[in-house]
């Protein structure tokens, strides 16, 4: 591989390590999948992060829409 190509290989890997290890929650307000680990981009979004053995990288991360679970039981409620 090119010198460049490493270099961006190792800051993605870095970046990924990162959100995984210090940014990554297992409890969210935002309705989550058991056994995934969250991180909230914004009110709206989280990136999800679950195990996937088969995959490339051992991850699968996936942007999704953020669907509070908090919100949901107040319009139960009302």
């Amino acid at each position: 591989m090119a010198p460049k190509t490493l270099l961006f290989t190792g800051v993605r890997k870095a970046i990924a390590l990162f959100a995984l290890k210090l940014e990554a929650n297992a409890k969210s307000r935002c309705r989550m999948i058991a056994k995934s680990l969250v991180v909230e981009l914004n009110d709206y979004e989280m990136l999800e992060i679950t195990r996937d053995t088969d995959g490339e990288h051992g991850d699968h991360c996936e942007v999704k829409k953020c669907i509070s679970c908090f919100f949901l039981v107040k319009l139960t409620i009302c």
